[in-house]
C-alpha cells in the first residue's frame, strides 16, 4: 500500500465512523479558516486529535518589517510580505507535546467557494512531521479527501535540522 490513501466523505458510500466524523468536522471548521485568508490562495487548516480542536490556521500575508529590497530587485516585488502557509499558521501557536499523535486536516476553497485540492507542500510536510503530527488530511474535491501517514515518510521527526525548532523555521 502507498504512502497517500484516498478516502471519500461522501455519504453515500460510506458508514461514518467515529474518525471519518470528527475529519468531516475538522474540514468544516478548515474551509471556515480557508475564508480568511489574505494572499491570493485560501487555505485553511485545523490541528485536532480526537474531538479536540488544537490549532486553527489559513494563509495569510505578514509584513515582515526587517526584510528590504535589495538594489536590482523587480519594483513591483514586495519582499516585506510574507506567505505563512496554512499549516505553519495553524501549528505556530500550539505546544508541541500537545501536536505530537495530532492530527490535521488541510483544505482550499476556490473563488467560487468550491472545495480543491490542497496537498501541502514538501516544506509543510517537513514541518508538520517535525512537530510530531501523525497524519494529514487534505482536499482533493468535495468529497475526496487524500490521508498522508507521515510516519510511513522519510523526513525528519522531532529533531531540530536548524533554529529554534518553531514551525516557523
Amino acid at each position: 500500500m502507498g504512502r497517500n490513501n484516498y478516502i471519500s466523505l461522501d455519504p453515500r458510500e460510506i458508514a461514518y465512523t467515529d474518525l471519518r466524523s470528527r475529519v468531516k468536522d475538522a474540514i468544516d471548521l478548515a474551509v471556515v479558516q480557508a475564508r480568511k485568508s489574505n494572499g491570493g490562495y485560501r487555505h485553511g487548516s485545523v490541528l485536532f486529535r480526537g474531538p479536540r480542536v488544537l490549532g486553527l490556521g489559513h494563509n495569510e500575508l505578514r509584513h515582515v518589517s526587517w526584510v528590504t529590497s535589495l538594489p536590482g530587485d523587480a519594483g513591483d516585488t514586495n519582499l516585506t510580505d510574507w506567505n505563512v502557509h496554512a499549516e505553519v499558521s495553524c501549528l505556530h501557536n500550539v505546544r508541541k507535546d500537545l501536536t505530537a499523535g495530532a492530527d490535521m486536516v488541510v483544505v482550499r476553497i476556490g473563488r467560487s467557494g468550491a472545495i480543491r485540492l490542497s496537498q501541502p507542500c514538501s516544506r509543510c510536510l517537513r514541518t508538520v512531521t517535525r512537530q510530531g503530527v501523525r497524519r494529514v488530511y487534505y482536499s482533493i474535491t468535495e468529497d475526496l479527501y487524500g490521508r498522508i501517514d507521515l510516519a510511513a515518510l522519510d523526513l525528519p521527526r522531532g529533531g531540530r535540522s536548524r533554529g529554534s525548532g518553531s514551525p516557523l523555521d
